[in-house]
């Protein structure tokens, strides 16, 4: 009984952020949000949200931000998207086109990353340019997609690809030396290297397995964004603004993963923040505030994930406070 309870508990926790989300959006926008239409697209669009989000937890895990996920994803979706357009591969064949075309970049990444010792924030923002030029210098930024390619975007196609590589990003973080690695390396790397894990090569893989997801991700921005079978990309470094939901979604997948497994927290997180951006267009806030607001929510996140031990530690002060007063109590009656 307490097992049942314990677990009732852990998934109250874990679901109360994106239902206190719903809730409060659905009260304010009189009802707009909520609506059958409204929650099939956010359900849709978080396909996209939720691999980019996954694709970046195994280095933001290790404390390494990676600013150039937006811009992987764009040379994704524009190398592959083409590729698997020119030799007609079909809508799979694009997502396997963009899944290797993410590796790829990764893999110069991740070689960038281990060989010059420049710091994985400071190298990120540099690609991100050098990558998103990239992304619009071949093929002429855009691609040409048909419905035999983009149907992997619609039901159930989607869902059963991002079912798939959920539970393959589970297998890979709880089931393999790696995933256990990876925790060891996010606790405390200097441990972890005097215990003969081998952080560089850790790093390495970790950004093959991110840009894996990333590309995936691409193929779904190909499949949900292209217009009269047209996709073309943004420019001015928006690359940047594609993965600020994704990076929050980590934070709260982090801060969740006390409650549940952190691949479960990871994907709730990206799905909440997807949300968030579909809830704050149906109250009818001009773009401005919505960023505003997005930050706020950002910077909460982060205070709050930032200062957990704090927290934990007030918490256990006020239990032992409470069981001391209680023992003092007992004392008396005696």
């Amino acid at each position: 009984m307490k097992k049942v309870k314990s677990f009732l508990i852990r998934c109250c926790q874990t679901l109360a952020l994106p239902v206190l989300v719903y809730i409060v959006f659905y009260i304010i926008s009189g009802g707009r949000f909520g609506q059958p239409g409204t929650m099939l697209l956010n359900v849709y669009q978080s396909v996209f949200s939720i691999f980019l989000a996954l694709g970046l937890m195994t280095n933001m895990t290790m404390g390494m931000w990676d600013f150039s996920g937006g811009a992987v994803v764009y040379c994704a979706a524009i190398i592959g998207g083409n590729l698997a357009v020119n030799f007609n591969l079909g809508g799979y064949g694009m997502l396997l086109c963009c899944i290797a075309v993410g590796i790829g970049i990764e893999v110069v990444t991740g070689l960038l990353y281990n060989t010059l010792g420049i710091p994985s924030l400071v190298l990120s923002i540099g690609l991100c340019m050098v990558y998103e030029a990239l992304a619009q210098s071949v093929f002429g930024g855009q691609a040409y997609v048909t419905r035999e390619f983009t149907f992997i975007a619609r039901a159930p196609y989607c869902f059963v690809i991002l079912i798939v590589g959920i539970a393959l990003m589970y297998v890979i973080i709880n089931k393999t030396a790696f995933g256990r690695n990876l925790a060891c390396i996010g606790s405390n790397q200097a441990v972890a290297r005097s215990t003969g894990i081998k952080i560089k090569k850790m790093k390495f893989f970790s950004y093959l397995i991110g840009g894996a997801f990333m590309g995936a991700a691409g193929a779904f921005m190909l499949a949900n964004n292209s217009v009269n079978n047209v996709f073309l990309l943004p420019a001015n470094l928006s690359s940047l603004t594609v993965i600020f939901d994704a990076i929050m979604g980590v934070n709260i997948g982090m801060f969740l993963s006390k409650y549940c497994n952190i691949v479960l927290g990871v994907t709730i997180g990206a799905f909440t923040m997807k949300m968030l951006s579909i809830a704050l267009v149906a109250v009818g806030l001009s773009n401005n505030m919505r960023n505003v607001i997005t930050g706020i929510f950002l910077l909460l996140i982060l205070c709050v994930s930032a200062n957990r031990g704090i927290i934990g530690n007030i918490r256990k002060r006020k239990a032992d406070a409470e069981l001391a007063n209680r023992e003092y109590e007992l004392l008396k009656t005696k």
